[in-house]
């Protein structure tokens, strides 16, 4: 699966013009007539000795530019048939799959594009310090090289240089050089280490790409740009550290930074953490930054963070769920593609622009909402995955869409556009103000049909009240009178022949005038 997305990051951001097939297109020069000096005519510009093939120039000079494919072992002279031999031609020895050793003479200074493009068996090499440039695809392929030696002349390493030379483990680097180029050691993944010399104070793309076995990177003080994802697919690397003295980056915890923290250049893949927060100083992540993390599971991102670049998330398989604050503004191209485990994606409002194959062959996210504020979604971005079997006229992978997958928007949104142009199913988030409307109503007729309802039965209930009271208030009336009580003392009043009678319940006083 790596190896698959390459052409597709390459193309759409790498920046030099040097790619795999126009290297592939070096053959050796076909042999002239004849196979001596002494066989050519006047007119005649080649010769070959029976096993190398040689241009003449201006000054007694010669270039090597052929050799026999079945060749084993070369020892290239410094002269033949009295010709100094300075040069050795645009892919010289390209396909040679049989050659496993050369010796190049100091009188050789210049070798041209592609020399040694797939020399499959050629282990080692030195090239002498007559020569000045390594140019570009000089040892693309060689997947068999183990050891390089360069000349104390050597100032520019070029384009792929040395790209995909699997088995390379050591190559000595000279203080001379000053210049190293595009994916100059792109996919050397059996290299474990690698001494840049402080000549060179800047790389330009991806100049560790798939070097999968490189565990650790010093950044030296003098290196003032490490360029675009330049530890790209490089699974094993567990800390980049920073000189002191860097005045351009920092490293924490053994991620690359910007000196003002801004820029988030490089996590190491093969640190085995399965967390990792963003610092909120950070406004970007460079591109490729967490590329093909197989362990990273949960990102969290600052509060400062604007935008996601290129292929930052690219096969981080692990990754469940994603929550894009809404302080981010930009998913650039590929920014999670090939996410295998992504289930739940969350893109907040404030978020502006998708850009294509930004969700790519997320098999298992089946839904998205896609906010208001998005005005720019590129193609292929959402709902689509890559067929692993099915390839088109150019040999890239179809992409099929996804009938399983589902885009939440608003109907006069981008989002709605991008479902109709994709054929992607999209549900409507659109407020209906007829069934608002006519909700409303309901509600507020259920809200009167309550307010009389519980009016009645308050009517009613002081009704029955009322009447309760009616025929309780006579007995109460009764109940009310004064009673005689029998056990009181009562005394009556009585003219009795001119005197007064007391009478008392239980006893009697009787006053006369005798008794006064």
């Amino acid at each position: 699966m790596f190896k698959k997305s390459l052409k597709r990051f390459i193309a759409l951001t790498a920046a030099s013009g040097i790619t795999v097939m126009s290297l592939a297109s070096y053959v050796p020069v076909s042999y002239a007539a004849g196979s001596s000096a002494e066989n050519r005519t006047s007119s005649d510009k080649t010769f070959d000795d029976g096993v190398l093939t040689y241009t003449i120039g201006d000054n007694y000079t010669v270039s090597v530019t052929g050799c026999v494919s079945t060749t084993v072992s070369v020892n290239i002279t410094e002269k033949v048939d009295g010709y100094t031999v300075t040069s050795i031609g645009d892919g010289a020895f390209s396909n040679c799959t049989s050659l496993a050793g050369v010796t190049i003479p100091e009188s050789v200074e210049s070798l041209g594009e592609g020399v040694f493009y797939g020399c499959t068996s050629l282990q080692d090499i030195k090239i002498p310090s007559s020569i000045k440039e390594i140019p570009s695809g000089t040892f693309a392929y060689c997947t068999s090289l183990t050891e390089v030696t360069l000349g104390s002349g050597v100032e520019k390493i070029d384009s792929m240089a040395f790209s995909y030379c699997s088995s390379l483990e050591k190559i000595e680097i000279p203080d001379t050089v000053t210049s190293i180029g595009d994916y100059a050691f792109m996919y050397c993944e059996g290299m474990k280490e690698i001494n840049i010399p402080k000549t060179v104070t800047s790389f330009t793309n991806g100049i560790f790409y798939g070097c999968s076995s490189l565990e650790s990177f010093t950044v030296y003080k003098e290196l003032e740009d490490v360029g675009n994802y330049p530890f790209l697919g490089c699974k094993s690397l567990k800390t980049i550290d920073v000189e002191d003295g860097n005045k351009n980056y920092i490293s924490e915890n053994g991620v690359l930074f910007s000196a003002d923290k801004k820029l988030l250049v490089a996590y190491p893949c093969g640190n085995g953490e399965k967390t990792y927060t963003v610092p909120d100083e950070v406004e970007e992540i460079a591109s490729s930054a967490f590329f093909d993390n197989g362990n990273i599971e949960e990102v969290n991102f600052g509060s400062g963070l604007k935008y996601i670049d290129e292929g930052v998330f690219d096969f981080c398989s692990s990754i469940k769920s994603v929550s894009i604050p809404s302080n981010v503004v930009e998913i650039k191209d590929n920014a999670f593609s090939d996410c295998t485990g992504l289930e739940e994606v969350t893109l907040s409002e404030g978020l502006e622009t998708v850009g294509q194959y930004a969700f790519y062959n997320c098999e298992n996210l089946k839904s998205v909402t896609i906010p208001e504020s998005v005005t720019s979604i590129g193609d292929y971005a959402f709902g689509f995955l890559q067929s692993e079997d099915e390839t088109d006229d150019d040999g890239n992978y179809v992409s099929n869409k996804d009938d399983s997958f589902s885009i939440y928007g608003y109907s006069t949104s981008k989002a709605k556009k991008y479902a109709s142009k994709s054929n992607i199913k999209f549900v409507s988030m659109n407020v209906d103000l007829t069934k608002i409307v006519s909700l409303i109503v309901c509600v507020a007729a259920l809200i009167v049909i309550m307010i009389f309802s519980v009016k009645a039965i308050n009517k009613k209930k002081h009704e029955e009240e009322l009447a309760e009271l009616e025929e309780i208030k006579p007995e109460k009336k009764e109940s009310e009178k004064p009673k005689e009580d029998k056990n009181d003392t009562e005394y009556v009043k009585i003219l009795d022949n001119g005197g007064i009678v007391h009478e008392m319940k239980g006893h009697s006083n009787t006053e006369n005038d005798d008794d006064k």
